[in-house]
C-alpha cells in the first residue's frame, strides 16, 4: 500500500527499466512506479527518484512502514510517535484531526526560541509539542525494532570540484542542465505557467519555459497597491513582453490580507517571519483562476549562486583580515578582544557579528529575526537561557552535518552560507509557502533550480566564478544574457518583499500587543518587564518601529490564538 504526494519527472525512464526487469503495470502513473521501485530496490529506491515527493509504503510481508521525503524538502512530511500510535501526514491539521488526547495542540517552548531567533523552526522540530518534521533527504522505517531515520542525500553529496574551465564552458553547462530541468518540469497533463517577478531567477525560468513550449507561456505576477517602491510588476511586464508571454497580474493591499488572515494561518500551520507567504496564495489563485494548475518558480537561485546582497557583506567579513586574526588567537584572548571591540561599536548588527566571531562561531547563521542581546531582554532567561544562543539553536548540528556533507571538498564561507540557507530560509520559508499556499489555491509549484542534478553541478563550481569581485550571482547572470537583453537583467536586486511597516501601522498595529497577550498569559515566555513596556509602546500610534521582526511577533501571537488556545 502507498500514500503519496508529489511528482516524479522521469518516471517514463524508470518504467521502461522496470519493464525490462519483468515488472508489469496496470497504469501509467508515477504512484505505481514507486511501488515497483520499492519491490526491486528496497529502501535504496529513493536514490533513483528525480522529483519532489513525500510518500509512505506499507510492506505487509515484512510488517514495516517505509517513509521518505524529497532531497531538498519541496514536499512536507510530519509525524508523531505516541505510546500506542504512529501518525504521519503532509499536513499537521490531518494529524491533529485524529483527536488523540496525547496529540492535543501544545506549544513546543524550545522551538519557540528557534522561531524568535531565526524566523522559522528547523526539522525535526515544529512549534507543536510532539509533532516532528522528517528532514529533507531522509527516509524513515518503522518496524518491530522501532523507528529508524537515516539520511540518503545532502547538499554536497557526490559533489566533486570540476576541472578549471573557462567562464564560457561554465555558462554552457549551467544553461544546458537548467534547460533540461525546466523541460522535464513542463511535462504535465494540465496547463503549466510561471511565477514571474522580473528578477534573474524567475525571468530565466520563464525564458527557458518559453523556448521549450509550443505555445505562449503564461506568466503570473503580483504587486502591492499604493507601494511602487515594492513593486516589480513593471519589470515583470517588460520580461513578459519580450518573451511574448500571456501575462497576468494581480495587485493586493492590507484589506485582502486582513480578510484572509485566519485562513492563511490555517493553510500555513506554522508561523514564518517572512510576510510574503500571503502573496504566494494570491498569485497562485490568479493562476488557478486562469486555468493553470502547475506553475514553475524561480526559488533556489540565490542560495546556489550567491544572489543575496548581504551575503557579499558577510563574505567580505569572512575574508577580511580582522576576522582572520581574531580566529587565530586563543579563545580567552579572542573573547577579551571581542568584548573590547563591542564597546566601540554603535550598531547592534556590528556588535552581534563581533560576539559571534569572539565566541568562535560562524558569522552567518542562515537567518536572524532578533539578535542575541534583544532575545536576552525579551525572553525569560530561566526558561530559555538565551546567553549561549548558538548551542540552544540547531546550529551546532547544522555545522556538523555541513562538514559531513562536504566530504573531501574544501570548507569555504560560501559553501557554509549556501548550506545553511538551503537548510534554513529556503526550506522552512520559501519552499513551505510555495507548497502550502500553492496547494491552498489548488496549484502545484515546481522548482527547476532545485533539481538535484543541477544542485550537484552548481555546488561544484568554484566560488571565484560565482562572485568575482563580490558581484553576486555573476555566473547565473551570464546564463541569463544568453536568453534575455542585458537591460532586462542588469538592474538592482529588489527581492520579493512587502510594505510591512505601512501595513502594520495602518491595518494591524493595534493587534500587535493584543495578539501576544494571550500567549504571555498562558505560557509566560516573555520577560514581564519587557512585555509590559512593549505593550505600552505598541498601544500608541507610531510607538513601535514596525518591521519584519514585529510582523513575526504578530504572526506568532495570531498563530497561538488560532492553533493552541482554541
Amino acid at each position: 500500500w502507498i500514500v503519496y504526494n508529489g511528482e516524479i519527472y522521469d518516471f517514463d525512464r524508470l518504467r521502461n527499466e522496470l519493464l525490462a526487469k519483468g515488472h508489469q503495470f496496470r497504469s501509467r502513473s508515477d504512484t505505481e512506479i514507486l511501488i515497483h521501485l520499492y519491490e526491486e530496490y528496497g529502501d535504496d529506491m529513493v536514490q533513483l527518484l528525480r522529483g519532489m515527493f513525500a510518500f509512505a509504503i506499507w510492506d505487509e510481508n515484512r510488517r514495516r512502514l517505509f517513509i521518505a521525503r524529497d532531497r531538498v524538502g519541496i514536499k512536507p512530511l510530519y509525524y508523531a510517535q505516541l505510546h500506542n500510535a504512529f501518525l504521519f501526514g503532509s499536513e499537521i491539521k490531518a494529524m491533529l484531526a485524529s483527536g488523540l488526547p496525547a496529540l492535543r495542540p501544545q506549544l513546543h517552548s524550545m522551538a519557540l526560541l528557534q522561531f524568535m531567533a531565526m524566523g522559522f523552526v528547523s526539522p525535526p522540530d515544529t512549534l507543536f509539542a510532539g509533532i516532528r518534521k522528517l528532514p529533507p533527504g531522509h527516509r524513515m522505517v518503522l518496524d518491530n525494532r522501532g523507528l529508524h531515520i537515516t539520511r540518503y542525500w545532502d547538499v554536497f553529496q557526490n559533489v566533486e570540484p570540476v576541472e578549471e574551465l573557462s567562464e564560457t564552458e561554465y555558462v554552457d553547462h549551467t544553461l544546458e542542465l537548467l534547460e533540461e530541468s525546466v523541460r522535464i518540469r513542463l511535462v504535465a497533463d494540465v496547463p503549466v505557467g510561471v511565477f514571474l517577478s522580473g528578477g534573474i531567477d524567475s525571468s530565466l525560468v520563464a525564458a527557458l519555459a518559453a523556448r521549450n513550449s509550443s505555445h505562449p507561456v503564461q506568466s503570473f505576477t503580483l504587486g502591492f497597491r499604493g507601494h511602487p517602491d515594492y513593486n516589480e510588476v513593471v519589470h515583470a511586464r517588460r520580461v513578459a513582453d519580450y518573451l511574448k508571454a500571456d501575462a497576468h497580474e494581480v495587485m493586493i493591499g492590507p484589506e485582502e490580507i486582513r480578510g484572509f488572515f485566519p485562513s492563511f494561518l490555517q493553510f500555513l500551520e506554522e508561523p514564518v517571519m517572512n510576510p510574503i507567504w500571503f502573496a504566494i496564495y494570491f498569485v497562485s489563485k490568479l493562476a488557478r483562476d486562469n486555468g493553470v494548475i502547475v506553475v514553475l518558480s524561480g526559488d533556489g537561485g540565490d542560495e546556489l549562486y550567491a544572489g543575496y546582497n548581504r551575503w557579499m557583506e558577510y563574505l567580505r567579513l569572512y575574508e577580511g583580515r580582522a576576522y582572520q586574526v581574531l580566529r587565530s588567537v586563543p579563545a580567552p584572548l579572542r573573547s577579551l578582544a571581542g568584548g573590547v571591540g563591542q564597546a566601540f561599536l554603535r550598531k547592534e548588527n556590528q556588535r552581534e557579528i563581533v560576539r559571534r566571531a569572539a565566541a568562535g562561531h560562524e558569522l552567518f547563521w542562515g537567518g536572524t529575526t532578533f539578535k542575541t542581546s534583544q532575545l536576552a531582554t525579551m525572553l525569560r532567561s530561566d526558561v530559555f537561557g538565551v546567553g549561549d544562543l548558538w548551542s540552544r539553536l540547531p546550529l551546532p548540528q547544522l555545522q556538523h552535518d555541513f562538514r559531513d556533507s562536504l566530504g573531501n571538498n574544501p570548507s569555504t564561507p560560501l559553501a557554509w552560507m549556501s548550506y545553511a540557507a538551503m537548510k534554513g530560509n529556503l526550506l522552512e520559508d520559501y519552499l513551505m509557502r510555495l507548497d502550502k499556499m500553492g496547494m491552498a489555491a489548488s496549484i502545484e509549484g515546481r522548482v527547476p533550480l532545485l533539481d538535484h542534478e543541477f544542485i550537484r553541478w552548481s555546488q561544484s563550481i568554484p566560488a571565484a566564478h560565482k562572485y568575482p569581485g563580490y558581484r553576486n550571482k555573476h555566473l547565473l547572470r551570464q546564463v541569463a544574457y544568453r536568453l534575455l537583453p542585458r537591460e532586462l537583467i542588469d538592474r538592482p536586486k529588489m527581492g520579493f518583499c512587502a510594505p510591512v511597516e505601512s501595513w502594520l501601522a495602518d491595518a494591524f498595529g493595534t493587534e500587535l500587543s493584543d495578539s501576544l497577550r494571550l500567549l504571555q498569559e498562558r505560557e509566560q515566555v516573555f520577560n514581564p518587564s519587557w512585555f509590559n513596556k512593549f505593550s505600552e509602546r505598541a498601544a500608541r500610534p507610531g510607538g513601535v518601529a514596525f518591521a519584519d521582526a514585529h510582523w513575526s511577533l504578530l504572526m506568532l501571537g495570531q498563530w497561538y490564538k488560532q492553533w493552541i488556545s482554541a
